[in-house]
């Protein structure tokens, strides 16, 4: 009997756990450079959303400086105004026929029939706040700020309204009385800035010294004036209300170290 020793037969080593760690490995890859992208995409996204609402901050502090200076010229020029139809007022109430000269050019220069009627340069800022595009500004103080900033001027510009149009019908007529008095009714005028133009009255000097009896004695010419001086009023106490908001919401932006 030969002798005879069968080799055993060993088992053979599953290839899945090891394909399985390399499946998971790949997965773990592919799913981390996914979320990477991901990731720099969100980041890349609030940048450019960051930026942008810089842009969109640094726009409307362009306009709120244009809103500013035309409100500061507005009232600059409108209370040159007013200050020449006071004057008239006042002579027209003094119990006296006589006009001399002097007295007459301290009004006559700026009797235009013109005021200033301004408008804040509001585009911007109505146009972020209707779109939604606010939200690009970072700041949640700086955006409240700006849509209260809207809230305040657009109440303002609501509650003015009517007044130019009251301002319209007093200067027309206060030209239609110089008109009855056989007087030529414009003279005065503004440059493309709005600055009052002392006019050359000199021509129409003369007429109007001797029309003074007749406008002294006319009521409604009298009482036109007390409604123009209420209509300067009226308009400049809301456009000081604009110009205080503006320069208000320029003060926060400018101090505003986010951008």
């Amino acid at each position: 009997m030969s002798d005879h020793i069968e080799s055993a037969t060993l088992p053979t080593k599953s290839p899945w756990p090891q394909r399985l760690r390399w499946f998971f490995a790949e997965i773990t890859v592919v799913v981390a450079g996914i979320l990477l992208a991901l990731g720099l995409q969100s980041w890349w996204q609030e940048r450019e959303s960051h930026a942008l609402g810089v842009v969109y901050q640094q726009q409307i502090l362009s306009d709120l400086h244009l809103t500013r200076t035309t409100y500061q010229k507005a009232l600059a020029a409108d209370n040159q105004l007013r200050a020449a139809t006071l004057r008239l007022s006042e002579a027209l109430h003094q119990n006296t026929d006589s006009l001399q000269a002097a007295q007459a050019m301290q009004w006559l220069p700026w009797r235009s029939g013109w005021f200033y009627d301004p408008r804040p340069v509001f585009g911007n800022i109505n146009s972020l706040i209707n779109t939604g595009e606010i939200q690009r500004i970072q700041n949640p103080q700086i955006r409240a700020s700006i849509i209260e900033h809207a809230s305040i001027i657009n109440g303002a510009l609501a509650d003015a309204d009517g007044q130019p149009e009251r301002m319209r019908r007093a200067n027309d007529t206060d030209l239609l009385r110089l008109e009855e008095a056989g007087l030529p009714p414009r003279h005065g005028d503004v440059d493309e800035e709005g600055n009052t133009l002392p006019a050359d009255v000199k021509p129409f000097l003369p007429l109007y010294l001797a029309a003074w009896p007749k406008l002294r004695s006319d009521a409604q010419y009298r009482n036109v004036q007390n409604l123009r001086i209420l209509a300067y009023d009226n308009m400049a106490m809301y456009n000081k209300e604009i110009l205080a908001a503006t320069e208000k919401m320029i003060a926060i932006l400018e101090a505003d170290d986010s951008r």
